[in-house]
């Protein structure tokens, strides 16, 4: 299975396009394989954008969408990130609940 879009190598905001290929091993991309546990992926949020995150601090947006879809399946619910890591939802829930007992 081989997934296309756009790597962000941690250093710049520039983003190069990229294919990936998935392996037994793992997910190779550009001249780095990465093993199955080492992969994070992003929690399917409406039509946004989806990454896989690698543990050196790159990342990848994934086009089209059911390509990461497909590798989600494939690795399982323990490769997801966190749904409030990062996100609006999570810090609104923080917020909320700060007031909430700090007020009440």
């Amino acid at each position: 299975m081989k997934l296309s879009g756009r790597y962000y190598d941690g250093q710049s905001a520039q983003a190069l396009m990229v294919e990936a290929e998935f392996t037994m091993q793992g997910l190779k991309v550009r001249n780095n394989e990465y093993a199955h546990h080492e992969i994070s992926i992003s929690p399917k949020l409406g039509s946004t954008p989806r990454f896989v995150e690698f543990p050196d601090g790159t990342r990848m947006e994934c086009h089209p969408q059911e390509a990461i879809d497909e590798l989600d399946r494939r690795l399982g619910q323990k490769n997801r990130v966190s749904f409030f890591r990062g996100s609006l939802v999570g810090c609104a829930f923080v917020y909320c609940c700060c007031c909430y007992f700090c007020m009440g």
